[in-house]
């Protein structure tokens, strides 16, 4: 099972050449690469394969001469090997070793020096082992069997069985130290152990690292007591392997050596990071390899000062990959006291910034750790990272519980690293927080809109910052998940954000949601009752507003919560038609073509639903005693079944098509929650979601593409407080803390998932990135056919491990939606109202 490193390269966009030069650059780039294999794979791809170095030449105890041979797990096609170029002095002092025999030693490579002077000859042995990181020792000795003598180097993955010991002072011998083929007696000649510098190692306290079971990049290695029982030579022998950290623990027959790639994980605690090294089990000596501790990073940001940050390590499958973490990085100043509900205003910190970590109050919220403070964005840039490096700009307000814990549940390391793109990850306000409007008229001193402003704002601040990450402005991906997405697609009819972003993904939530904006009659009904639960003016707009201004959070909070408990999703808070922000009902605006066209990838799934997502505001009502508001939120999710209007018509035909019927019994109830779910998810989020994708590709020429995650996907272990699509998108099946709560398939998918958005981010399209990908071989992406404009066209891709393509999402559901029920009324659904004019 030889390890390897592979890159599937597209042959439509690449010559022979290119691919070539592409590959042998990679293999140049990565230390421990020795060989090349550039293979044909059929009419799509070319592989390159980097293997180190695998020849066998007599390994244990066969011939010293035996041929050298590279052991590859299949027949190479076009393989390449690369030279070694000595340069520069010894880097090592290596200590000879004191015996005259060795036997089942293994060769890793065999260089004939005979034509050399013998001192010039030594020393290029020991430059090669110095080049090879794999070498643990060398053997500079004489052939006496072949013409001449000659002289050989070899290099040692292992020096084996030593006997005859030079240091014996005794006569009596009971082994065989009679001369043999290899002479090794005469200085130079003889075995030379590779030392182990212990200056770049550095024992570390029980304070610098935890013990975590699930970490699963290690290897062991096991050294018998009766082989080795000099504990030094035993740790040296451990730390001259390549890796970043070794743990040992001494056992009754061995010592146990477990070897780590860089499995540092860091917190925020105040203003600083508190990193600490993950070994998966206890240890009496835990060795880090200087220079492998989380690097501080920095990053100079105009007109403000340094922004500090951390490299950070993110585990893909069996790969680890390094990025760099800039985590709570303000984009506007605390929208607080007089600020709040207003627009976001531009952030003025200076000097160095080193993470603030808090999430924007969302309803429901019972614990500490969200807050008004928390107009902050999360940069995750890969390592490779260059001056043209795509973008991704991803609204989420994370749960409060997470936002302690640095990046939380949506920690962008993964996608970055697998797709070598910059992932941004915001917060902005919603609900009241975000979206308060007096709903008097377009000069009102509170128009509303702050939450989408809040978008705006981070966009801008990508605009002129991500290039000091080496991101590229001109190529960023605005998106965002569930009711996020449904604010995210205004800006495909927004001015103010023309120019901000060229490719848009949409995660349930579309502009075709009959929620995603309200009239402003309805916004000054939300104030208004907002008012009287804090018990506030409400007949004057300027006092209602400087009231909720000054009322505490928790108790806006509060009230809001409580408002919501009992409303539909036509009567919560959500962008409003100001004249300002947002001109006109988006419908108006496709309708009259005043959108900015950009590539669209979008979707839904089955496990997100209306009431799912109000969980955490059912769970805070009965904290709060008051449990009947279940059933008030449950008759308001089926009155919204009749629109605005609350056409009786249309609520009938819904109760009809969906059996909300229901006997008045446990069961009778669970069978009309089931159905009440999934008659609100196609209104709200799943048939939007087609009709977007409908106009997009009959008026645009951009790409459509659209995912649905099935019903069967929705049974997972894995923690639904996100959508399980969304998780999929950020690899949180190969986060250390989430790992055991998904299955092998299900962390298969999400690295298939991440590398078509990857691609999406790079091109526009899910199948193809800009510049040569890197795949692994469990990755190799079936294709994701566009979204077409005619009858036969609504194309799909389902998130599922088989990964295949299907048609019609929900097709007899959103039929009824899109086209029966608007002729129950005689004229198509638009979502038009007034809009107020300045």
């Amino acid at each position: 099972d030889v390890p390897s490193q592979r890159y599937w390269i597209f042959k439509h966009q690449y010559t022979p050449q290119e691919v070539q030069r592409y590959c042998l650059q990679r293999c140049e780039e990565e230390e421990v690469c020795h060989v090349a294999d550039l293979r044909d794979e059929g009419p799509l791809y070319f592989l390159c394969v980097l293997y180190p170095d695998t020849r066998v030449c007599g390994a244990y105890d066969k011939p010293l001469r035996q041929p050298c041979s590279l052991l590859l797990p299949r027949d190479p096609q076009r393989a390449h090997l690369k030279k070694v170029t000595l340069s520069g002095s010894v880097e090592n002092f290596y200590k000879r070793v004191p015996f005259k025999k060795m036997v089942s030693y293994s060769v890793r490579n065999r260089v004939e020096l005979s034509s050399k002077p013998i001192t010039e000859g030594f020393f290029e042995c020991e430059r090669r082992c110095d080049e090879d990181p794999c070498c643990r020792a060398m053997g500079y000795v004489r052939d006496t069997s072949s013409p001449g003598p000659a002289v050989l180097c070899l290099t040692l993955n292992s020096l084996g069985v030593q006997t005859c010991g030079e240091e014996s002072r005794s006569s009596w011998r009971v082994q065989d130290c009679s001369p043999s083929q290899v002479e090794a007696q005469v200085y130079p000649f003889g075995w030379y152990e590779k030392p182990v510098n212990m200056e770049d190692w550095k024992l570390l306290d029980s304070s610098s690292y935890l013990t975590d079971v699930s970490v699963s990049t290690f290897d062991v290695i096991h050294i018998s007591r009766d082989i080795a029982g000099d504990h030094a030579r035993v740790t040296a022998w451990c730390l001259s392997v390549s890796c970043a950290a070794v743990s040992l623990h001494n056992r009754a027959s061995a010592t146990r050596c477990v070897l780590y790639p860089d499995t540092h994980t860091c917190s925020p605690t105040g203003h600083a990071q508190d990193c600490r090294l993950l070994v998966r089990e206890a240890a009496s000596q835990v060795y880090l390899r200087r220079g492998e501790s989380p690097e501080v990073t920095s990053v100079p940001i105009p007109d403000h000062g340094l922004l500090l940050g951390r490299a950070a390590v993110a585990n893909v499958g069996s790969e680890v990959k390094a990025v760099h973490q800039f985590l709570g990085v303000p984009y506007a100043q605390p929208p607080i006291a007089g600020l709040r509900f207003g627009p976001p205003v531009p952030s003025n910190w200076t000097g160095s910034w080193n993470g603030t970590f808090a999430s924007c109050i969302q309803p429901g919220d019972v614990v500490s750790g969200s807050s008004e403070d928390c107009l902050y964005l999360d940069v995750f840039v890969p390592r490779s990272a260059s001056g043209n490096t795509s973008v991704l700009v991803f609204f989420y307000n994370p749960a409060p519980a997470a936002s302690n814990t640095g990046p939380g549940l949506l920690d962008g390391s993964h996608l970055a690293a697998v797709g070598n793109v910059i992932v941004v990850t915001a917060h902005f306000r919603v609900a009241a927080f975000g979206f308060l409007s007096s709903g008097m008229s377009c000069l009102a001193s509170q128009p509303g809109n702050s939450g989408l402003l809040d978008q705006v704002a981070a966009l801008r601040w990508v605009q002129e910052h991500i290039g000091h990450f080496g991101g590229d402005p001109r190529r960023v991906t605005l998106g965002a998940e569930r009711n996020g997405a449904d604010v995210a697609s205004l800006h495909l009819t927004s001015s103010s954000s023309s120019g901000l972003f060229d490719r848009v993904m949409l995660m349930g939530g579309s502009a075709f949601s009959p929620a995603t904006v309200i009239s402003n009659s309805r916004a000054q009904e939300l104030s208004s009752s907002l008012g009287r639960e804090l018990n506030c003016p409400i007949s004057d707009p300027a006092q209602l507003l400087a009231c909720l201004r000054t009322a505490p959070a928790p108790s806006l909070n509060a009230a809001q919560t409580k408002l919501l408990a009992v409303s539909g999703p036509l009567q919560a808070w959500a962008p409003v038609v100001d004249g300002i922000s947002v001109k006109e009902p988006p419908a108006s605006a496709f309708r009259a073509s005043r959108y900015h066209t950009a590539d669209l990838l979008l979707g839904s799934s089955t496990e997100d639903g209306l009431i799912g997502r109000a969980k955490k505001i059912k769970s805070f009502e009965e904290l709060q005693g008051r449990a009947d508001s279940k059933t008030a939120f449950y008759q308001a999710l089926a009155n919204s079944l009749g629109g605005r209007e609350d056409n009786a018509l249309i609520k009938q035909a819904a109760t009809w098509f969906y059996s909300l019927q229901h006997a008045p019994t446990p069961s009778g109830y669970n069978v009309f929650s089931r159905a009440l779910e999934n008659a609100t998810r196609d209104l709200f989020i799943i048939c939007p979601v087609q009709r977007m994708a409908d106009f997009w590709a009959a008026n645009t020429r951009s790409n459509v593409f659209v995912y649905h995650l099935p019903e069967d996907m929705a049974q997972t272990s894995a923690d639904l407080s996100l959508p399980l699509d969304v998780q999929l998108a950020f690899g949180l099946p190969h986060n250390l803390l989430q790992h055991e709560l998904f299955s092998s398939a299900e962390r298969t998918l999400s690295l298939q998932t991440m590398s078509y958005l990857a691609n999406f981010i790079k091109s526009g399209n899910p199948n193809r990135p800009v510049s040569l990908s890197r795949v692994s071989p469990s990755t190799l992406l079936p294709p994701w056919p566009r979204f077409l404009p005619h009858p036969s066209g609504d194309n799909y891709k389902e998130l599922r491990p088989a990964l295949g393509n299907s048609r019609g999402v929900r097709r007899a559901e959103c039929s009824f939606w899109n086209d029966y029920v608007p002729s129950l009324t005689g004229r198509k659904a638009s979502g038009d109202f007034p809009a107020c004019s300045p």
